[in-house]
């Protein structure tokens, strides 16, 4: 993936972002569990390509996979309750009112140790949300990142998919249209996208570590 690749994906992002940011919530909810019913019933699919990039085995990748098929679940229900728009005072200066609305395109990269249970609970929130997705997975664990975005039959635009290095990686976290960062690798490279960020003053979440040997 190069800089001209991660500009395409974030048009498309930002293009299908009003439209689904726009769709009722209960039907935001639904197309994602149906979405989520195709790629239930291809987890043994998606692991076996899991075993084949990473080496994980199918019977550890198939209950990761279903762990993260079902966060997402649960995030989805949330919304249908969460609280978009909440009243906190009505008084003699008027009314005071707290909307939250989508940030608009949310990058996400993940690592290479769990590639589809950390993409599912990743982006579970920011499309529950009416954010749409530009998804970069690690560039030693690639393969099953683009059947899961093939599998998932969303509206055009509303998951994107980068593939690459810190090639894809750097101009994904900076792209000027992106609203907020979702990173989880190393804390070098977290560093940098904290940097990065804050001197954008862009939304980031870091989650970082790990033990690759």
């Amino acid at each position: 993936g190069s800089r001209e690749d991660v500009d395409a994906a974030v048009a498309a992002a930002h293009a299908a972002q009003p439209a689904w940011g726009t769709m009722a919530v209960a039907e935001r909810t639904a197309v994602l569990n149906r979405a989520l019913d195709t790629i239930a019933a291809h987890a043994d699919e998606l692991a076996a390509i899991e075993a084949l990039e990473m080496g994980k085995p199918i019977s550890i990748g198939v209950p990761f996979i279903n762990v993260g098929i079902a966060a997402m679940r649960e995030t989805a229900e949330e919304a249908l309750t969460y609280q978009f728009r909440s009243r906190l005072k009505v008084d003699g200066s008027g009314v005071t009112d707290v909307v939250r609305r989508p940030v608009g395109v949310v990058a996400v990269i993940v690592p290479w140790n769990f590639p589809l249970a950390q993409t599912l609970v990743s982006i579970a929130a920011a499309l529950a949300a009416g954010n749409t997705v530009v998804l970069k997975p690690s560039e030693k664990s690639s393969l099953s990142a683009v059947r899961f975005v093939e599998l998932l039959g969303l509206p055009a635009g509303v998951v994107n998919l980068v593939l690459g290095d810190r090639r894809a990686g750097t101009p994904l976290t900076e792209h000027p249209l992106v609203g907020l960062v979702h990173f989880t690798g190393s804390i070098a490279a977290g560093r940098a996208v904290g940097a990065s960020a804050g001197g954008m003053l862009r939304r980031v979440i870091l989650e970082l570590g790990g033990k690759d040997p």
